[in-house]
């Protein structure tokens, strides 16, 4: 009879050992993700980053160009002005 108890203890605790282990391995697969997820989150956030300071980066570039294109719209605008001023004088002298 003991060793039917004793037999049957063993049983028990080697069930409960085998389950304990599958736990761990459940919570080392679930931490294993997690980590997973967050590189992935933080690759994704740098990458997005990165797109957005290279947006900011051409917009910037697009807005010079067209400040440059203003500026010498502007410049032009005045040589003409100049011109015809001059014109203008030439005639009245």
């Amino acid at each position: 009879m003991r060793d039917v108890q004793l037999s049957e203890a063993k049983k028990l605790k080697e069930h409960q050992a085998q389950e304990q282990r599958i736990k761990e391995l459940e919570l080392v697969d679930k931490l294993r993700k997690e980590i997973d997820d967050e590189k992935d989150a933080k690759i994704n956030k740098k990458k997005n980053e990165r797109e957005v300071a290279l947006k900011v980066i051409q917009e910037n570039e697009v807005q010079k160009a067209k400040m440059l294109m203003d500026r010498e719209r502007e410049r032009e605008q005045e040589n003409r002005t100049i011109e015809e001023y001059n014109k203008m004088i030439e005639i009245q002298e």
